[in-house]
């Protein structure tokens, strides 16, 4: 698939050009936004690739199996009133070794790619292991496919779904399932629909996955609520414990060894609805959740009876009246390299980067001013996704509802030293 820039794709210049455009004096006057913000672009980035694809994606995951490089991700399409969608696996180039590198238009690899008749809304790689997972409306089962090189060659070169789990399960209650891997316990699928309805799978065998525990926490008030996420905490190898996070604010740490729940926060609750959440995998117990208006809350996972600290919602002018989280979700990620830096997406055509250290106590309900933010993508578009790249510092790929996807590292000076 050739890449093409949106409405940028006529400033092709080399970057020779670009450093003496940026050297002529009554410049402002003769080039258009777009082209300023190219030239401004060389001071704000080490690198950034711009992709055209060939559908919205809200999937970006990083394949973690050691067949496939780094830069080999899942993406996947979600088109409401479609049959069948895309799931794609691409070479995303990594950044080159020049100290500024911009490629407005660049060549997307795509390996392999097959249908499914889901809306992809979330993937997840199975580490140590080929296969990767999907999930996503109308009904929310999960699928799980293979990108072995093998599977590959037995099916023409197109990617195959060797098995559908909750298929009889199926209703319309439950749009989408999340899902967990980690690295802490290979081979091992978690996938959650409520509190009380959260599996482990053992995909040694992918085709015929073993189910080893269901965890069923009846005793927290809105255990029938959908959770929006769900990850391993990482802080403790020695222990299998998940943190769950509902549509309705509710946090539950749970040992999926005994299927219990070591503890659980519903102050979290409130007229808006809570869109996602990460947990920090640097050895640390904390937890960054994000609500519907953009506003970010962090807490420690041993003690989730209260906010650590938080930033209160940015003020974002929106288009329609509808609130973000219905238009796109809103995306919260830590950093892979550090517990002080977060990132959030899905409020408009941005992606912001935080420094925790900014946030404020609770009670104070102030706003934190990221100290980047990627303004790359086309004004009237919204972030659908984003990801850090797992080894590559500062690699943040992301993509918008107009079907483009950018790979960018913000320049050196605006990296937070962590």
């Amino acid at each position: 698939t050739q890449s093409t820039w949106g409405d940028r794709s006529e400033s092709t210049a080399n970057m020779d050009d670009f450093d003496s455009l940026a050297e002529t004096s009554d410049l402002s006057d003769e080039v258009d936004d777009e082209d300023a913000w190219l030239i401004d672009s060389i001071t704000r980035y080490r690198s950034i690739n711009m992709y055209e694809i060939e559908a919205p994606t809200r999937v970006i995951e990083l394949l973690q199996c050691s067949q496939q490089p780094s830069e080999t991700a899942i993406i996947g399409s979600s088109f409401e009133n479609s049959a069948l969608n895309d799931v794609q696996i691409v070479k995303l180039p990594l950044p080159t070794e020049a100290e500024s590198s911009i490629h407005p238009e660049h060549d997307l690899s795509i390996d392999s790619g097959g249908f499914t008749h889901l809306q992809v809304h979330t993937a997840k790689s199975i580490h140590s292991s080929s296969c990767f997972a999907v999930s996503g409306p109308p009904f929310g089962a999960v699928e799980i496919w293979s990108s072995e090189a093998d599977a590959l060659e037995t099916s023409g070169g197109s990617l195959r779904c060797l098995l559908t789990l909750n298929q009889q399960e199926q209703t319309t209650a439950v749009s989408c399932r999340q899902l967990a891997s980690s690295s802490i316990l290979p081979q091992r699928l978690v996938v959650a629909s409520t509190l009380s309805d959260i599996t482990s799978y053992d995909v040694t065998n992918p085709t015929q996955p073993t189910a080893i525990r269901h965890s069923v926490p009846q005793a927290i008030s809105d255990h029938t609520d959908s959770v929006i996420s769900v990850d391993y905490i990482h802080h403790n190898s020695e222990k299998n414990e998940l943190v769950c996070c509902t549509a309705g604010g509710t946090l539950a740490l749970i040992d999926m060894r005994t299927a219990t729940v070591v503890q659980s926060n519903s102050t979290l609750a409130s007229a808006l609805r809570v869109t996602s959440m990460d947990v920090s995998h640097n050895n640390s117990p904390l937890i960054v959740v994000a609500d519907e208006k953009g506003a970010l809350r962090i807490l420690d996972a041993r003690k989730l009876d209260r906010v650590l600290a938080m930033s209160a919602a940015p003020v974002i002018k929106l288009s329609a009246s509808v609130s973000c989280a219905t238009v796109c979700p809103i995306q919260v990620k830590f950093s892979p390299f550090s517990d002080t830096v977060v990132s959030l997406s899905g409020l408009d055509a941005s992606v912001r980067l935080y420094s925790t250290q900014t946030f404020h106590t609770p009670e104070d309900n102030v706003s934190s001013e990221p100290f980047f933010l990627h303004g790359g993508h086309e004004r009237n578009t919204r972030v659908l996704a984003h990801q850090w790249h797992p080894t590559i510092p500062w690699l943040i790929y992301s993509s918008t509802d107009d079907a483009h996807l950018d790979g960018w590292i913000p320049e050196a000076k605006y990296q937070l030293r962590v």
